[in-house]
């Protein structure tokens, strides 16, 4: 599924979820851990931008819509209420 994330600036983007994530119709994305973060959700993570280079990467973002000229987000971790991360 096409889910973007939407920053303090008020941008959207894409998300490239965590290895081992998932989509549930009825409940938003499924976390390798089982935590759900549903479309509205307000969550901090962790992670860097990349540029993509992958071919599979690539056909999924511009089947999305996405820019694959532009970075993606690359969520590794959640920190929760943790200043940094």
């Amino acid at each position: 599924e096409c889910v973007e994330g939407v920053g303090e600036n008020g941008e959207s983007y894409p998300i490239l979820w965590p290895n081992g994530s998932s989509w549930d119709e009825g409940r938003g994305v499924v976390l390798p851990n089982g935590d759900v973060r549903a479309v509205g959700d307000s969550f901090r993570g962790g992670g860097g931008e990349i540029v993509v280079a992958d071919p599979a990467v690539i056909e999924g973002a511009e089947a999305c819509g996405w820019d694959v000229t532009q970075s993606i987000v690359w969520l590794q971790r959640e920190c929760g209420n943790r200043q940094t991360c």
